[in-house]
């Protein structure tokens, strides 16, 4: 191998030039990577090699060493590069104290250093300490600096080139913060941001981050890595003889604890030593706290984001759809043989409506519309415009009567009127679909379009008397005190019983953050969070579930159309005869 150590990639670099505490026997020892950080490693030379700006956020369990790593790879690229400032910033000044030792003893403990002009208690500056020399050996002029999230101006005098922000889901402030110093890093190739924290529920600027990263359509440059606890192999502890460490006192359903033992083994391939250490960790270091360990020691990313509050839903079934879907769209992707689903934007005009696939359309497509299928529509109307990922969007989905399988599903920001537009077209699309509306808010205006339009097939509610009486009818959904139960009670029943079909994960994962408030036990989404596909989707399985209102038989079949109407018959023959319907990969993957 080559001498000169710039030339050598960081695995060898750590290895054979720096030095840790071993956390077990506290000894000095080489470097090595563990599996995890070998992990995020790949991520970055695989960026790095693409010619990309490295951007990468990092869900972890606790302990495993990202840090550590981290400290490395800013102190390899600080000493193998001229001109190059890396920073890492913390979530405290105590946690900013014992990196910085961390870093500087790796310094210390290097045989070959740099020329070095100062180390502070914060900065390790690499620069020629005679002045004199300057000019003609000025040193590499790179620095490793270790800050405190939330001191004045941190990082805003700056031009880095490497970042790490640790810990940001237990920042305060950290909107402001992070825009500070990621304006000092240039989005340029060969610049590097890790963004690394362990979860603190959901809402949070860095719950938010993780979220965006999953979705493509919102990733930008960065590549989100969760790290299981179980992928850790120091994770362990051994079953001698068949002696257990005994199951947490908090587990009261005894059935309900060796279900979920039975499921790691099943889902993850977690050994019979690594629940035995599961065990242990609740006990002795998550207060004898199951949901403790779920979020600091994950399984999976959704259940490292707990929610505030009680779930509403069973988050087991939603956690075992949404890694069922997830696995079907593997398997698409590994095939190349098309999508599980068509993302992509209804165009509509006048006398006709055009599907554009697109992926950062508002428009899922799970199947296409079945001549012999009836269908309800359902719909939530966001309370008001509003700009950005915070606002709230309208929601829709279809749903097959027959089979109770969601089929379609909108989520995105239009006015009342170009929603009711939007409705109108699906519904006829969908063989002249139930549409059940909220009508709440700006609800009206949207059932109030379907009127005047005349549309053939809508949801119409009863009004009572003081005794209990039918008054009348009105057009669409009420969400009340009184509803609002009813409709959440329909979907969780349906999911219980196992007759809805969810084949969207957007709306799976609002789904594990919808609770009950602990202070108003109103049936909600958690802080931070959305829940428009919920209600949306609640609403459609309480009109199925309660409604005696017939399905318009006769007007299943699209009326005739002039040239003033939306849409033409062609359109709903061509989406009929489509090539286009999708292979249902979630019903037999086990």
């Amino acid at each position: 191998m080559d001498t000169n150590p710039g030339t050598w990639p960081f695995g060898e670099f750590s290895k054979r030039l720096l030095k840790i505490k071993d956390k077990f026997s506290n000894e000095l020892v080489p470097f090595k990577l563990n599996i995890v950080q070998e992990r995020v490693d790949r991520a970055v030379e695989k960026q790095l090699d693409a010619g990309k700006p490295v951007r990468i956020i990092v869900l972890k369990a606790r302990q495993q060493g990202i840090s550590t790593w981290s400290l490395g790879r800013m102190y390899y690229t600080a000493t193998t590069s001229r001109n190059t400032d890396a920073m890492m910033v913390c979530h405290d000044d105590p946690s900013s104290v014992k990196l910085f030792n961390r870093l500087r003893l790796m310094y210390d403990m290097a045989p070959i250093k740099p020329m070095t002009k100062y180390s502070t208690r914060r900065e390790l500056d690499f620069r020629n300490p005679n002045q004199r020399d300057m000019a003609t050996n000025p040193g590499l002029l790179s620095n490793c600096t270790v800050a405190t999230a939330g001191r004045a101006n941190v990082g805003r005098s700056e031009t880095l080139r490497y970042l790490h922000l640790s810990e940001v889901a237990f920042w305060e402030n950290p909107e402001n913060t992070l825009l500070g110093l990621e304006q000092a890093l240039p989005r340029a190739p060969g610049t590097v941001e890790i963004i690394e924290s362990t979860a603190n529920g959901v809402g949070n600027e860095f719950h938010k981050r993780w979220e965006r990263a999953i979705d493509p359509r919102k990733a930008g440059d960065w590549v989100p890595i969760f790290i299981p606890w179980h992928e850790f192999p120091e994770y362990r502890i051994s079953v001698k003889e068949n002696d257990w460490h005994p199951v947490p006192s908090s587990a009261e359903d005894l059935d309900a604890w060796e279900k979920e033992e039975k499921d790691l083994k099943q889902t993850y391939g977690v050994d019979d030593d690594q629940l035995n250490w599961r065990r242990y960790m609740i006990v002795n270091y998550c207060g004898n706290k199951i949901e403790m360990f779920h979020q600091e020691y994950p399984a999976s990313a959704e259940e490292a984001f707990l929610t505030t509050g009680r779930p509403v839903f069973d988050q087991k079934l939603i956690q075992r759809r949404i890694e069922v879907l997830e696995k079907a769209d593997q398997i698409c992707r590994d095939r190349k043989k098309g999508a599980r689903f068509q993302t992509g934007k209804i165009k509509m005009q006048v006398g006709s409506m055009e599907w554009t696939e697109h992926p950062e359309g508002d428009t899922r497509i799970y199947d296409w519309p079945n001549p012999n299928s009836e269908y309800i529509v359902s719909a939530d109307v966001a309370e008001g415009m509003v700009k950005g990922d915070d606002g709230d969007s309208s929601a829709a989905h279809v749903i097959d009567r027959y089979s109770w399988e969601q089929v379609a599903v909108f989520e995105g920001k239009l006015s009342p009127q170009r929603f009711g537009e939007y409705l109108e077209k699906i519904g006829y699309l969908y063989n002249s679909a139930m549409i059940s509306c909220e009508v709440n808010n700006h609800g009206h205006t949207v059932n109030n379009y379907l009127e005047q339009k005349q549309y053939p097939n809508v949801f119409y509610r009863r009004d009572f008397d003081k005794l209990g009486n039918p008054i009348h009818q009105k057009i669409g959904w009420e969400t009340n005190r009184k509803t609002r139960p009813m409709l959440v009670d329909a979907l969780d029943d349906s999911i219980l019983r196992k007759i809805l079909e969810i084949n969207d994960i957007p709306t799976l994962k609002e789904m594990l953050r919808f609770v009950y408030n602990p202070n108003t036990g109103k049936q909600e989404g958690a802080p931070g969070c959305h829940d428009d596909l919920v209600i949306s989707l609640g609403i459609g399985c309480a009109v199925m579930t309660w409604s005696d209102q017939p399905t318009q038989k006769s007007q299943r079949v699209m009326p005739n159309l002039t040239q003033d109407e939306h849409l033409h018959k062609t359109m709903i023959e061509k989406a009929w005869s489509a090539a286009k319907r999708r292979v249902d990969y979630g019903r037999w993957i086990n």
